[in-house]
């Protein structure tokens, strides 16, 4: 359980930074 809640956490942090690297570059890919 407490596996899957670490996974789950670091998943939603990864999703965050990945979120705003994407809105901080200027060029988007579609």
């Amino acid at each position: 359980m407490l596996g899957i809640l670490a996974y789950e956490k670091e998943k939603g942090a990864m999703a965050l930074t990945l979120g705003a690297l994407w809105h901080t570059v200027p060029i988007r890919n579609k």
